[in-house]
């Protein structure tokens, strides 16, 4: 029995009475309840499917948090002809003025469709909410929304009903976006029956990326089409903007649909630029279902839809409900999502497994057929890969001579989600820290030094306009600090730092010219000892935790200098004296995890973090992992490290430590290398890696007219990395290099604004080709750590 309807829906807004600047769930209950399946009664494509998500959202108290719409702007039927003939127009509205009798006779000469005197009713409603808010969304009336509706409609397409479908629901969303100016709008569809409806309606489009994650078994799963494989890239125009990825085989799970997202759906949604991010989520993908048979969790859902926000200007995003046939995943799924449009932090992945390598000939298979159409994908196109893709599986196609129908389904003997014990939900939410004036006794003599006073300046005057919290570290327990700066200096060498206070100014000259760059005053041992105090502060705000409280920070920045990651155990080095982030990595590990726990480093600044690997030396790799994307120039850039090239000891871009490394040579380096470097080497590291923690040393010294860097990426970049990684682990940033004032500055606001939860996307211009040296260097990182990392694209 169904509970009454205003008491299970209330509505918090309506079409005419205005609505709120806030995520929005749209929701069509009272049709939906009189379409249903009369031939099937236990038929899992029911109005249950609503309540089942609208009980789960009241069990997560997510409607108080949400704008509940119920009351849309009746459509007419110009508006369905944008995407449906007149036919199947009147075919669907006849269903209101015919028997049941006839309804069915009528039903039977389509493909899995059902109805009701009530369908068309629903049907039309289903397409007036998800045009509404679609319409919303790029007026900027509401940020994203979730269209909460049924029937379902990515199998519709402009002829006939189809599939439990009657109008595509997604395709009408982007008629109603095009209309209100919305240029490119990616349609994303993860049911796990593939779309061909939406498919048809846009092959010709090149303003519609259609891209779809479905099983597909050669054409032995339903729809049993051709057209549902790699080499249907679409036709005319719209040539190139149309991507399938079939999967071959049941039981794809999270690391395939991540190795999916990594290797091919980021790069061309970001070569793309969409205004409006359309997503046809059907839950039948989902572990458990009993048509989908896959294995993809809810929590990996979340994990998808957070890193595609990520490509869309203020993470405009409109989810449209397809299928899904395991109620209580449904609804778990559908949640997960929610909390993702609410800017929460996802939850942690678990074991993701190892991706399939049908998923991976099947992934490599369409690149191969997108190559000419996307400079992003050209990373992919050497002549091994050419000769290799596409495979003979490509075009295979082997249907059934007959599929099963959908029979009845008893939900309480389904698989129901795991609930997880002491999960933190918490939306980001960042904190800057800052050592007060106490850098201010470190200056060169001379005045003549990139490293100095005035970088941690500029970036609180640009910080200050933001609403981010920043706090200056006022005390300590000095004598503590001094231990942890010990677990991995020695002794001597923090000695050597600490005696810098009382030397005459004679002494400090010979002491400098000695240290080279890494000049020394009498307030260079305070400064320093300040810069890894705000930075273990940094660490307490986020990971801090007691029996009662957890800390509401999903990422801290530390604002401090000197920079640390050239410090070795036993000498400074390029501007640093203490090494600030590896420090924190033990102060983690030793105090704040458990025995298991892991951390990563990321280090983006120009310059690779010789002394970060030098005092991880006693840490295992699988314990503490260093990522380093740097500027390399074979060994010859600072700091050389390449023994022909007289770097002097180890060969670090070799990778002797387990670490992973992304040595750029040749070229100077913009967006588009280090975008790709996200996508092909960072995401598929960090996701292998599962750490409990991620460590960022953050130099800005790669950003455009930086004095040093000589490279010209741009803040987006950056801030895009942190963005990404921040769905992984909590993290904790540290500045490190950066020397232009400037681009300092911008790029630390724009990293501490994604930090804290603003939407990014925009002020990316288009992507020209990858040069060929960032591809080579790519190759080759992929090739030294695609063993120990199984989500790597080779």
């Amino acid at each position: 029995m169904y509970l009454e309807m205003e008491r299970m829906f209330p509505c918090t807004a309506a079409a005419e009475e205005g609505i709120r600047y806030e995520v929005t769930v749209g929701i069509n209950e009272e049709q939906s309840r009189g379409h249903v399946n009369t031939v099937t009664a236990g038929h899992p494509e029911s109005h249950a499917r609503i309540e089942a998500i609208w009980r789960r959202m009241e069990e997560e108290g997510l409607v108080e948090r949400l704008q509940i719409v119920r009351k849309f702007l009746p459509i007419d039927e110009s508006e369905l002809r944008a995407t449906h003939s007149d036919e199947q127009i009147e075919g669907v509205a006849s269903t209101a003025r015919k028997s049941q009798a006839e309804i069915n006779e009528w039903a039977s000469r389509l493909d899995s469709v059902f109805a009701t005197s009530q369908s068309y009713a629903a049907a039309s409603s289903a397409v007036a909410c998800s045009r509404q808010l679609a319409e919303w969304i790029v007026a900027g009336k509401i940020p994203s929304a979730f269209s909460l509706v049924r029937p379902p409609g990515h199998h519709a397409d402009g002829e006939s009903p189809c599939g439990f479908c009657l109008f595509n629901n997604a395709a009408q969303a982007v008629d109603a976006a095009r209309i209100e100016g919305a240029e490119r709008i990616l349609v994303v569809d993860l049911d796990v029956h593939h779309g061909q409806g939406t498919q048809r309606i846009f092959y010709e489009d090149d303003d519609v990326l259609y891209f779809s994650i479905h099983r597909h078994e050669y054409g032995g799963f339903w729809p049993n089409l051709a057209e549902s494989g790699s080499a249907a890239i679409g036709e005319g125009a719209g040539r190139g903007y149309n991507v399938n990825v079939p999967l071959q085989e049941t039981g794809c799970g999270d690391a395939d649909y991540l190795f999916i997202l990594f290797s091919l759906l980021l790069p061309i949604a970001r070569d793309f630029r969409p205004d409006l991010i359309v997503v046809s989520a059907g839950f039948d993908s989902l572990r458990g279902d009993p048509l989908g048979k896959m294995d993809l969790t809810p929590t990996c859902c979340a994990h998808l839809l957070h890193h595609l926000k990520g490509v869309v200007e203020g993470g405009k995003m409109l989810i449209v409900l397809e299928g899904g046939y395991n109620h209580s995943m449904v609804a778990e799924g559908a949640v997960q999502c929610l909390r993702v449009l609410l800017g929460e932090q996802p939850e942690k992945m678990g074991e993701i497994g190892r991706v399939k390598e049908s998923t991976r000939e099947s992934t490599l298979n369409t690149i191969s057929f997108l190559l000419p159409h996307w400079p992003s994908l050209q990373q992919y196109a050497s002549e091994h890969f050419k000769k290799s893709f596409p495979t003979p599986s490509a075009t295979l196609f082997c249907p059934p001579e007959r599929d099963v129908p959908t029979a009845n389904i008893e939900q309480s003997e389904l698989m129901r989600p795991e609930r997880k014990d002491g999960v933190i939900r918490r939306p980001f939410l960042t904190r800057v820290l800052h050592g007060g004036t106490r850098h201010e006794g470190h200056e060169h003599p001379e005045g003549n030094s990139y490293e100095r006073t005035e970088r941690i300046q500029v970036c609180l005057d640009r910080l200050s306009s933001l609403s981010v919290e920043i706090e200056e570290v006022t005390q300590w327990w000095e004598r503590g600090i001094i231990a942890w700066i010990e677990r991995t200096h020695s002794k001597e060498h923090v000695e050597r730092v600490r005696r810098t206070e009382t030397m005459s100014d004679a002494e400090l000259a010979v002491l400098s010219r000695e240290w080279g760059d890494s000049f020394v005053t009498r307030g260079t041992w305070r400064a320093a000892v300040a810069a890894v105090a705000t930075t273990l502060m940094a660490v307490e705000t986020v990971f801090a935790l007691c029996t009662s409280y957890a800390s509401p920070y999903t990422s801290s920045f530390a604002l401090v200098r000197p920079p640390g990651h050239h410090a070795k155990r036993d000498t400074t080095n390029g501007f640093c004296f203490f090494n600030n982030v590896a420090i924190a990595a033990k102060f983690l590990l030793l105090s704040h995890l458990p025995p298991t726990g892991r951390v990563l480093i990321v280090d983006w600044d120009v310059h690779l973090g010789d002394g970060t690997i030098d005092c991880l030396s006693s840490l295992p790799s699988s314990q503490c992992l260093f990522l380093s994307i740097h500027r390399s120039d074979e060994g010859t850039f600072f700091p050389p490290c390449n023994e022909k090239n007289g770097g002097g000891g180890r060969n670090h871009e070799t990778n002797d430590d387990g670490h992973v490394l992304l040595p750029f040579s040749g070229a100077l380096m913009g967006d588009d290398e280090y975008l790709a470097a996200i996508d092909r080497i960072v995401l598929p590291v960090a996701y292998s890696f599962a750490p409990d923690a991620i460590l960022v040393s953050a130099g800005f010294d790669c950003l455009k007219d930086d004095p040093l860097g000589g490279y010209s990426v741009s803040p987006f970049s950056l801030s895009s990395m942190v963005s990404h990684l921040m769905a992984v682990a909590p993290v904790v940033a540290v500045m490190e290099g950066g020397y232009n004032l400037d681009s300092l500055a911008s790029g630390v606001e724009e990293v501490v604004k994604r930090m804290g939860g603003e939407e990014g996307g925009g002020g990316r211009e288009k992507i020209r080709r990858i040069c060929p040296d960032a591809i080579h260097s790519l190759q080759k990182t992929a090739d030294r750590c695609k063993e120990k990392f199984d989500l790597i694209q080779e």
